[in-house]
């Protein structure tokens, strides 16, 4: 029998009410598949004992769908958030990762956690950190103080973030060393040739006709200069686009389905900055011919009948 139940036992029948709450802790977590250095909960992970060496799982998907609170501290070995590690925390609302050596999160890191608001990497080691993380994400906080940023235009979204009043950025004492190696405000950062991108296209509102062909045009501005592409488009008709890292890019549909109308395409330019969308509404008429047949299934074809008075 475990020491720590043996020591609940002696007691018989008086069992303290600590050492019953501490039976109930050993349970929760072991029938949580929690890492030994962690306490878990039904819906909270804390791990603030030295030892983690990776991003905390349970034993099953179905458990990390139900944990809305991650807080991990002062960790000695280094972690970093990888594409996957946090695939399986859907409904995480809190995450809490301070003095754990992070200096990386994967564009990828936040994709499967869309009720994510608040997010504290306080006191870790980023030199600079990409919006990418966060592009999709609805933040109430995302809390950078005391780490060890560079000014460089790798972080000037932060600063455009702090202007913009976003995710309490603006009430942080954030700062980078410049090239001087002197550390200044990071609200105060001049850096040349860095600016947000800014995209365009040569129609917004599109109609066009069953069967046509059309070409949208897509160019954008911004420095360093932004790559641009058409989002993942799913479409009836035939398209192609020319190639994204040279801009303007040309999106060509052929043969336009009626099933594709009502559709949005979007055309997104970013850079290390940060990213600009701008939309194309289309809208499809059915040809002259189509109207006077209809439409249906089976195709319904047109009867002609001649009535003759000898």
């Amino acid at each position: 029998m475990n020491s720590s139940l043996t020591g609940c036992w002696c007691h018989g029948l008086r069992l303290p009410l600590l050492c019953f709450l501490g039976v109930l802790l050993t349970f929760g977590s072991s029938a949580l598949g929690c890492p030994s250095p962690c306490r878990c909960s039904a819906t909270k992970i804390t791990c603030t004992e030295p030892g983690i060496v990776a991003f905390p799982e349970l034993a099953s998907a179905a458990e990390m769908e139900n944990i809305t609170d991650i807080y991990i501290a002062n960790q000695p070995n280094p972690l970093n958030i990888n594409d996957h590690d946090m695939d399986s925390y859907t409904g995480l609302r809190n995450l809490t990762l301070v003095n754990c050596g992070l200096t990386f999160i994967s564009r990828q890191g936040f994709s499967n956690n869309p009720r994510l608001q608040y997010i504290n990497l306080a006191n870790n080691r980023f030199s600079s950190l990409s919006w990418k993380p966060f592009r999709k994400l609805q933040l109430t906080h995302l809390v950078l103080t005391e780490n060890p940023f560079l000014c460089d235009c790798g972080i000037a979204w932060i600063q455009i973030w702090q202007q913009k009043g976003l995710a309490t950025l603006d009430v942080q004492n954030l700062t980078c060393r410049d090239e001087n190696d002197s550390r200044i405000t990071l609200s105060h950062m001049r850096i040349q040739n860095c600016e947000m991108p800014k995209s365009s296209v040569n129609v917004t509102q599109l109609t066009v006709i069953k069967g046509g062909d059309v070409a949208i045009k897509c160019s954008a501005t911004g420095r360093p200069n932004p790559t641009v592409d058409w989002e993942k488009l799913k479409l009836y008709s035939n398209f192609q686009s020319t190639e994204s890292s040279r801009p303007p890019v040309i999106l060509k549909l052929n043969n336009i389905s009626s099933s594709d109308n009502g559709q949005q395409l979007i055309c997104t330019a970013e850079n290390i900055v940060g990213e600009s969308i701008v939309a194309v509404n289309l809208t499809v008429f059915f040809s002259s011919q189509d109207n006077i047949i209809g439409r249906g299934h089976p195709r319904p074809s047109l009867v002609h009948s001649f009535q003759c008075n000898w």
